[in-house]
């Protein structure tokens, strides 16, 4: 057993804590920081990534350093996308991984599921997807996230209404995307009656 040091924290969860915030320093998400001489650290995503990578190896159980790591990952992947589809995909599955870890070491953090949901739905597993946004929605069912995560997965199932519904709670909560998502929905369903009504 890692040796308890002062406050309670183990030297593992000390050490952890500390790779994660040399880890925001890197990453361009967060505010930027300067070193110990006052000098602006530069942005670098991979050297983020690489120390995120470090706070997991440290310690797997650390429910913060696996979020942490497959919120990153998921970002690099979307960076990717573009210009490398194989390797995001690649990259977008590990993120899935550790997700998954953070989300059975505490599942109450509506901020993970919605994340992992986002992940299955660009992987275009959208049921994984609507589960997990799911899941976020039943911890805060006002997760405005996850709502807009839960409307586009019912609308790539095919469930229009259900979709609408996840939207328009969406555009309530102050979504800024919702309002686009909602006309894209409500075209999809005047579409699908005029094909039901075709002499309309």
């Amino acid at each position: 057993l890692a040796q308890r040091v002062a406050g309670g924290d183990s030297a593992d969860e000390i050490a952890v804590r500390q790779l994660i915030e040399e880890a925001k320093s890197y990453d361009p998400m967060f505010p930027a920081g300067t070193d110990a001489g006052g000098r602006p650290i530069a942005k670098d995503a991979a050297k983020a990534l690489a120390v995120y990578n470090k706070a997991v190896l440290r310690d797997p159980k650390n429910g913060v350093a696996q979020l942490a790591l497959g919120h990153a990952q998921s970002r690099a992947a979307a960076t990717l996308a573009s210009t490398d589809p194989t390797r995001a995909n690649n990259v977008l599955k590990d993120a899935v991984e550790h997700l998954l870890n953070a989300t059975k070491i505490d599942g109450r953090n509506p901020f993970t599921w919605t994340e992992l949901g986002r992940c299955h739905g660009r992987l275009g597993d959208h049921v994984l997807a609507r589960d997990a946004f799911q899941i976020a929605i039943d911890i805060d069912n006002n997760y405005v996230a996850a709502l807009f995560g839960m409307a586009v997965a019912q609308l790539n199932l095919g469930d229009l209404p259900a979709a609408r519904a996840a939207a328009l709670k969406a555009q309530q909560g102050g979504d800024t995307r919702a309002p686009d998502l909602l006309a894209n929905i409500d075209q999809a369903i005047a579409s699908q009656k005029s094909k039901a009504n075709p002499t309309k």
